[in-house]
């Protein structure tokens, strides 16, 4: 499982959208979703 598809996995499974968690992480949403594909 790569990096992305850990943090994607992780976020789903708490029910966290990509803006919940891009702006806990202070990045954008575009960034975290190039991260996780």
């Amino acid at each position: 499982m790569s990096f992305g598809a850990f943090i994607r996995e992780r976020r789903m499974s708490k029910g966290l959208t990509l803006f919940d968690v891009a702006a806990e992480a202070q990045v954008s949403v575009p960034y975290l979703s190039r991260i996780e594909r």
